[in-house]
């Protein structure tokens, strides 16, 4: 096999033919979804034999499910359609996901190392027993925590979380889950300001080296909770980090240099780090209690094959949880759902990129065929328990799609028999060029025609007297959560050339305004 990755800035589109190979592309959702897209456009899906999904489950979760679920609808459209093989540790609404997909089940409860689940309340231990069915006797009382906290340490270490990771460090390994980024490097400084110095001389010349080599990724930068941390055996890890980064402190973890990693949930999934105990330092991810699945997966990292006879889970949690954990814990009603579609969601934003592509790509044409589409998906079988209209739906995406001049009406073809609403059905809906720019680029539905509008004018007024201009063009339109220094802003401007002026001119950005916005004056931009 030749092996290639579709992730961030990577990829080939279409992908290199190869005569004396075959291609196995490890894709992100989002670029496998443009993969597929690609292959269609190309008539090449013949060559795609087998897709495999990694953490189906994720199919529920939020947008990124529901690009999921777009891509295997549109895989199961096609003919010959490739075999699918879908694997996860936490899947819910199963029977909706073996009609989805035309699937057959199979289940494997068989745990290389057995798994020990506890809940910490304050100082006590409780142990979770899943055979007994008595509410009363689900959390069994086991053993107090004879961590030796002075009363600062207790005010600086409230939920004792020291005195857990302090039962396994340094002689074997400890994941410590967060809520968020900014508490994982909180924690990991909390962390080492209980440690002995006689800690810093284990692993120190291959700690050394860790540090020496991160700093040399990051050009002589490295932030100064790892320079703190990492002479431990602690570090953080979350998306914050570079993949550089990542990657050496995940080898350093497995190679046992790093004994402590304080992480959010991401590292649950697609990341191989398993540890003799995890800690989840609240039963909540976020601002979001945490669900069933999300705790199966962080739990799911307890535990080295060939290192220890069993893993440890461990929950911190308050009295004011427990009912809301119990829930989460033993209710077997969590199996039932969770796996729901959530393509109806965000104003059906999915919906309508899914009959986008549909029609670009030729899949389908008519108003029959795309009703077909939708009743392919996973929203199709849950339709009435998520109080969904298909019909409703699609006659409300085609119409924002044809309003924003992505798609139009070709043709029309022969009347409907059905005519109790009145309505023609036989319409042949065609991509304009703007909609399949979008498609072939990628773009969000939401941002194609203000990309399209911007990338027009300057095609009209270019300014190639210096590069500002060019530099405008080639920043990320949708660039998230971006702070502007207005007054840094106005005292560059204030150094511009004339020529420089004239791209500020053309794009026109507003000087009173940014001088307003400077000094904090109200000020509202046209």
């Amino acid at each position: 096999f030749h092996l290639e990755e579709y992730a961030s800035s990577k990829g080939r589109y279409p992908p290199i033919k190869r005569r004396m190979k075959r291609s196995l592309y490890i894709c992100t959702i989002e670029k496998a979804n443009s993969l597929i897209n690609c292959l269609i456009e190309n008539r090449r899906m013949v060559e795609l034999g087998i897709v495999v999904v990694d953490e189906l489950h994720m199919i529920g979760e939020g947008q990124r499910g529901a690009i999921l679920e777009c891509l295997l609808t549109k895989v199961r459209l096609l003919t010959p359609q490739p075999q699918i093989v879908g694997m996860s540790a936490t899947l819910a609404n199963i029977d909706d996901l073996l009609k989805f997909l035309d699937a057959q089940f199979y289940e494997e409860r068989f745990r290389p190392v057995e798994l020990e689940e506890y809940v910490k309340v304050n100082d006590i231990v409780y142990k979770i027993d899943r055979n007994n069915f008595n509410e009363n006797d689900q959390l069994i009382e086991h053993r107090r925590l004879d961590f030796k906290y002075t009363k600062q340490h207790l005010l600086n270490d409230p939920d004792r979380l020291v005195g857990l990771v302090s039962e396994v460090i340094p002689n074997d390994s400890c994941l410590v889950f967060c809520p968020s980024k900014v508490n994982c490097e909180n924690v990991a400084r909390l962390i080492i300001s209980f440690m002995p110095e006689k800690l810093l001389d284990d692993n120190r010349e291959k700690r050394s080296i860790l540090l020496e080599t991160l700093v040399e990724v990051n050009e002589g930068n490295l932030c100064d909770t790892l320079k703190t941390t990492i002479p431990y055996g602690v570090a953080y890890h979350h998306s914050g980090l570079t993949g550089d980064e990542r990657q050496l402190i995940e080898e350093a973890f497995l190679d046992g240099i790093l004994t402590c990693l304080t992480c959010t949930s991401t590292l649950s999934t697609g990341v191989n780090l398993p540890a003799k105990r995890v800690i989840l330092r609240s039963p909540y991810v976020g601002s979001q209690f945490l669900t069933f699945a999300q705790y199966k997966q962080m739990s799911g990292r307890a535990g080295r094959t060939g290192q220890s006879q069993t893993g440890e889970c461990y929950v911190i949690a308050h009295e004011r949880d427990m009912k809301q954990l119990r829930e989460m814990l033993f209710t077997v009603a969590e199996n039932s759902t969770g796996c729901d579609s959530h393509l109806a969601t965000n104003n059906n934003y999915a919906i309508k990129q899914l009959l986008l592509n549909a029609i670009s790509l030729k899949i389908c044409s008519t108003y029959e065929s795309l009703l077909n589409l939708l009743q392919k998906t996973l929203l199709a079988l849950q339709a009435d328990r998520l109080n969904v209209n298909l019909e409703n739906v699609l006659d409300e995406c085609l119409q924002y799609l044809i309003d924003t001049k992505i798609v139009h009406i070709k043709e029309e073809g022969q009347e409907s028999n059905d005519n109790s609403n009145g309505k023609i059905k036989k319409h042949v809906y065609e991509t304009t060029k703007l909609g399949k720019a979008t498609v072939e680029g990628s773009v969000e539905l939401g941002l194609a025609d203000s990309l399209y509008n911007h990338l027009a004018k300057s095609l009209i007024n270019m300014n190639l007297e210096n590069p500002l201009h060019l530099l405008y063009i080639t920043i990320p339109f949708d660039l998230p959560n971006i702070t502007i220094g207005f007054r840094q802003l106005v005292d560059r401007m204030q150094e511009m050339k004339n020529e420089e002026k004239i791209v500020l001119k053309l794009l026109e950005i507003d000087e009173t305004f940014l001088h307003k916005k400077a000094v904090g004056l109200p000020a509202q931009q046209v």
